[in-house]
């Protein structure tokens, strides 16, 4: 059984924080990355996903 988070967002800020150490990435580039990709996931599955059209690099990190 899972535990209930209280605060999402700090516990996803520790975790990507956590990875941002291990991995030695900066922190801000990879949280504009986690951003753009929770963008990109929310959109596709809203009931709007066949009205947008994404083009060229727009999310290219």
């Amino acid at each position: 059984m899972e535990r209930e988070v209280k605060n999402k967002a700090a516990s996803v800020r520790a975790r990507l924080m956590n990875i941002a150490r291990a991995e030695k990435i900066d922190f801000d580039f990879l949280l504009l990355r986690y951003f753009q990709e929770r963008f990109l996931y929310r959109l596709a599955i809203s009931e709007f996903s066949d009205r947008f059209i994404l083009k060229g690099e727009k999310f290219n990190g």
